[in-house]
């Protein structure tokens, strides 16, 4: 099974930015919203670009780079997936989601 098939509707993705501010109050979720609704339709390219633009405003915003390290790995990019998602697991340690895709993206790339 491809992991595109595997991780296309994770619902940790979806589901953290609610989890992490469940008042819906916190600043940074505007910077989530394009990239989150360019993953859903799998244009992962736009979805890059717009996670670089907002990891500039905010660069230690643990979802951001959460998000990044994910849509990398669905990209097949594990290496570079790697580095990212162990910035958003130093950013926010009890992330479990972002601690799940680094041990998927580590596995796959062989470390």
């Amino acid at each position: 099974m491809s992991k595109l098939s595997l991780y296309s509707r994770a619902w940790l993705l979806l589901l953290a930015p609610l989890i992490a501010c469940p008042l819906l109050t916190c600043p940074a979720q505007e910077a989530w919203e394009q990239p989150v609704a360019l993953i859903e339709t799998e244009d992962y390219p736009a979805a890059l670009n717009a996670l670089d633009s907002a990891l500039v405003a905010n660069p230690s915003d643990s979802i951001l780079l959460r998000l990044k390290g994910y849509v990398l790995f669905i990209a097949d990019r594990d290496a570079e997936a790697v580095p990212v998602l162990e910035s958003a697991v130093a950013a926010d340690p009890g992330d479990l989601a972002a601690r799940y895709y680094l041990a998927q993206a580590q596995a796959y790339s062989g470390r």
